[in-house]
């Protein structure tokens, strides 16, 4: 059987999704936080969006890209000195990587949602192990903390990579085995 699942950059747009025959969102594009805003969202924004887009998806799957951010004026405007080609540089997982209070502040957010519907999370733009293996190690500690916090969260939320990039595809059997899911970007 195959699914068929919407994108979506805003959770409004999961009533087109609906309504054109998907069966839930396969990727949130959740860089729109950042690029609607001057400042970087807090990770109550971060989960209003995400419980907004939950409510209208029913009981459907939502799948969280975290951010794909670089390469972009938003990021470049950012930086102390920005990346001669952006393109190749400090984007997406690795923009997120080394910037650990804005991405623990949206997987908080992501877990947090996790407690009240069927949710996904989705690293961008991987190119190898050691950054899936990061990404999930930080979802492992936030976890821990959620608990420690009393906060449910789903234990079990499934996290998966985008293979968009010639390494990942070449190592996509080592995906397999270390992520519950990939999408072809």
């Amino acid at each position: 059987r195959i699914h068929l699942m919407g994108n979506i950059e805003f959770p409004e747009e999961v009533a087109s999704v609906l309504s054109n025959g998907g069966e839930g969102v396969g990727l949130y594009r959740t860089e729109f936080l950042w690029l609607t805003r001057k400042e970087p969202p807090t990770e109550e924004d971060h989960f209003e969006a995400y419980m907004r887009a939950i409510e209208l998806l029913k009981g459907r799957v939502l799948t969280i890209r975290t951010c794909d951010l670089g390469a972009d004026k938003y990021t470049q405007a950012q930086m102390e000195e920005p990346e001669r080609n952006p393109f190749l540089g400090l984007r997406s997982i690795r923009h997120s990587l080394a910037n650990p209070a804005e991405f623990k502040t949206q997987l908080r957010a992501i877990l947090r949602a996790s407690a009240h519907g069927p949710v996904k999370a989705m690293f961008p733009l991987v190119s190898n192990l050691m950054e899936l293996r990061q990404g999930k190690l930080m979802i492992a500690d936030i976890g821990e903390e959620l608990e420690d916090e009393g906060i449910a969260f789903d234990r079990q939320m499934p996290v998966g990579v985008m293979i968009e990039v010639p390494s990942a595809a070449l190592m996509s059997r080592v995906f397999a085995t270390e992520s519950a899911f990939f999408s072809i970007g």
